[in-house]
């Protein structure tokens, strides 16, 4: 196959060099865009077929493109890209995916279905450019979702994700040159505030539903943090009692009405948690009850489903189901209303007040990243941060002083309605009265323990309890 480079600009012809049979030669001038043009193998009835394309910044480029799209030929393995549009490709592109959760197969299907294909689907893969793109975000901006609520910037975001998922692809495939997508810029959408129960909120709940069918299911989501899908999915076969540790490996996912289990979300969901003492109790009190319920429904109604927490004819629950089930709970015992992922957000804030470090905070739930936990849980890490630095400072044996009754600091006040005053006169001789948490000479001093419940540092974080 025979194939050629040259230069596109805007000079004349009369300007550019000649080559030695008199026909123009390429611009010398650093402007324009290289192409290349080569044959393909002829049409069945013997005519010429030949391709070209362009947008190269280098001669260099174009022949490195023209030596691959060649080669391609060659193999039979070539895709005339000037035919290519952008939903051909996007559909090419999904039943390529492999190992892809369900539900993201959904996701991404909805994505090219009723927002990428309506939109750019027409255009030619290899002409889309990022204007193409930030116009087409911008009418879908300007519709509704799928429940007929406005598209809101966090769709717009996950759309921009999964197209430029997509053109990495094709990135690499060498359909086109650039990444497009990679460069549109989308509106910033800020991530839901966490709202949290404190832990005698949490301990009322959970004395409160002890002895209900599903308060089981709830104390293992707040003392482990599980997702609706790993609890839903626990078998008795992943508890071991007698060693005090559960394995979670199987994740419930639910598609409408169609329940599917699988993995865990994540290869670090995969993973097996210790027991304290109470949950085990909990786990035995709860194998009785399967065990008398199945007596009591009979060989032939109750439904063996190897699951921990069913109905009561041994169904196994699905997830949405649960998520109502708690809000039920909630609303019954006139509790805070947060979500059931709320929960698992409870979990971890207590855990990190309480002393466990975000490594084994983000073990315990699953998470493929230290920073997603970190991030997650940002408002709980100045607190931490203080309690490390008071232990710190008391694990080092110092022979007790006095206090330097110095001077006060020349800082003003703040009264209540936000004026500020000036600082209270000092004492006798200049000297400002001791504090009252000063210690006397000869005095040991006092390391106060933590505070046990969750301060919260930042407006992502809202602290719910029973008393509000």
């Amino acid at each position: 196959m025979r194939g050629q480079t040259f230069k596109r600009c805007k000079c004349p012809a009369d300007s550019l060099p000649r080559r030695s049979d008199g026909t123009p030669g390429n611009c010398r001038r650093d402007h324009g865009s290289w192409y290349f043009r080569h044959d393909l193998p002829p049409t069945g009835d013997g005519r010429r077929r030949q391709v070209k394309q362009g947008g190269f910044s280098s001669e260099k480029e174009a022949r490195k493109a023209l030596t691959d799209a060649l080669s391609q030929v060659g193999r039979g393995t070539y895709v005339d890209r000037s035919k290519l549009t952008v939903g051909t490709y996007l559909d090419q592109w999904l039943e390529g995916r492999v190992n892809l959760r369900p539900a993201s197969v959904v996701f991404y299907r909805v994505a090219v279905d009723r927002y990428l294909r309506p939109q750019l689907g027409q255009m030619r893969l290899d002409e889309l450019r990022v204007g193409d793109i930030q116009q087409a975000f911008a009418r879908i901006r300007a519709g509704v979702d799928g429940r007929g609520d406005p598209v809101s910037p966090a769709l717009i975001g996950r759309l921009k994700t999964t197209l430029r998922a997509a053109l990495n692809v094709a990135v690499k495939r060498q359909l086109i040159h650039l990444n497009p997508a990679a460069l549109v810029e989308v509106e910033a959408h800020t991530r839901p505030t966490v709202h949290v129960w404190d832990a005698a909120t949490t301990g009322r709940f959970l004395d409160s539903t002890a002895d209900d069918l599903h308060g089981p299911l709830w104390h293992l989501v707040a003392s482990f943090g599980l997702r609706r899908g790993e609890a839903a999915g626990l078998r008795w076969a992943d508890v071991d009692l007698e060693n005090g540790v559960i394995s979670i490996a199987v994740q419930r996912t639910q598609l409408g009405r169609q329940i599917l289990d699988g993995t865990p979300k994540t290869k670090a969901g995969a993973r097996r948690l210790s027991l304290d003492r109470g949950t085990i109790e909990v786990l035995r009190r709860q194998w009785e009850r399967r065990c008398e319920a199945q007596i009591a429904w009979g060989a032939d109604a109750w439904v063996e489903s190897g699951l921990v927490f069913t109905r009561e004819d041994g169904h196994g629950l699905q997830p949405q189901y649960i998520t109502r089930l708690f809000a039920r709970s909630c609303e019954a015992g006139g509790f805070p209303q947060i979500r059931l992922h709320d929960l698992r957000h409870t979990s971890a804030s207590l855990g990190l007040a309480a002393g466990e470090s975000l490594v084994e905070v983000s073990k315990r739930l699953g998470h493929s990243q230290l920073a997603i936990t970190a991030d997650t849980y940002l408002h709980v890490l100045p607190v931490l941060a203080r309690a490390s630095s008071e232990a710190r400072s008391a694990g080092i044996p110092r022979k007790a002083r006095p206090l330097t009754q110095g001077p006060r600091p020349a800082a003003a006040a703040v009264e209540s309605d936000g004026v500020p005053t000036p600082c209270p006169p000092p004492g006798p001789s200049g000297l400002s009265a001791r504090p009252s948490g000063a210690i006397p000479a000869g005095q040991r001093p006092r390391v106060e323990a933590p505070p046990s419940g969750l301060e919260p540092e930042t407006l992502r974080l809202t602290v719910a309890c029973s008393a509000n």
